[in-house]
């Protein structure tokens, strides 16, 4: 298949991993067996001193969970959430559970389509799929207008977990500036990770397999890299329209 879907599939059962309430409503044996199979590649051409990949999207993951969590209770648990691609993250699934959170997730039609078929398979994710403030909006980010999927009379969370490594810079700046659009109202705010490439260790064998097995299922598509720091990514940020930048350190 060549998009970025095997990647959603090893993070679903990742998240299934990492014990996250919900995640065994989006996770397959095919995603078990994706997940397995890049681990032990992984762990074969790895050092023991390299850092575990499903432990360190756990992480993220959980981080992101945790700015979300302390968002809403700030908002008195009354708040918006716009995530794109958001994958098979179950991450709507548990924030929408409170019915005053209003969470929309976008991302390609292949990705929700096969997301809905999953939550058809279980009476709790038929329930979840049918409540009336977590919806899935499906297109293409680059051509999707993400203005009306925002009330701007309030203030508004946005995520993009595992996106903007495969952006170019110029792409992320665009991507950047259309989402300070939507921050209206004081106290919106946009969670996404990226670690700058100048930060990252050269690269291993390990690296170097990741690299090629995801080339190879994504017909070409890997991980964009440029010579940014993390100055001028907070640059960046802030000519896109944003006020501050706050950097969440997983150390």
């Amino acid at each position: 298949m060549k998009d970025l879907s095997v990647t959603a599939k090893y993070t679903a059962h990742c998240w299934r991993f990492g014990k996250f309430e919900g995640a065994e409503l989006l996770d397959t044996d095919e995603a078990k067996f994706i997940f397995d199979v890049t681990n032990a590649v992984l762990d074969l051409t790895s050092g023991k001193a390299a850092p575990s990949l499903p432990h360190s999207l756990v992480q993220r993951h959980t981080i992101i969970d945790r700015l979300l969590s302390d968002w809403l209770r700030e908002e008195g648990e009354r708040g918006q959430v716009l995530e794109i691609a958001s994958g098979l993250s179950a991450r709507g699934v548990r924030f929408s559970a409170n019915p005053d959170v209003a969470y929309t997730e976008v991302d390609l039609p292949s990705v929700l389509g096969r997301k809905r078929e999953l939550l058809a398979r279980t009476p709790e994710g038929q329930e979840a799929a049918l409540r009336p403030n977590l919806r899935f909006v499906s297109g293409d980010l680059t051509h999707l207008d993400l203005a009306p999927l925002v009330d701007p009379e309030r203030p508004v969370f946005l995520i993009a977990e595992g996106l903007l490594m495969y952006l170019q810079a110029e792409a992320q700046r665009t991507l950047w500036t259309r989402l300070a659009s939507l921050c209206t109202q004081p106290r919106s705010a946009l969670a996404f990770d990226l670690v700058p490439a100048c930060e990252e260790p050269p690269t291993s064998r390990a690296g170097s397999v990741l690299d090629l097995g995801l080339r190879l299922v994504t017909g070409g598509r890997t991980f964009a890299k440029d010579e940014r720091t993390r100055a001028d990514l907070r640059s960046d940020l802030m000519e896109a329209g944003f006020d501050a930048v706050k950097v969440h350190d997983p150390a």
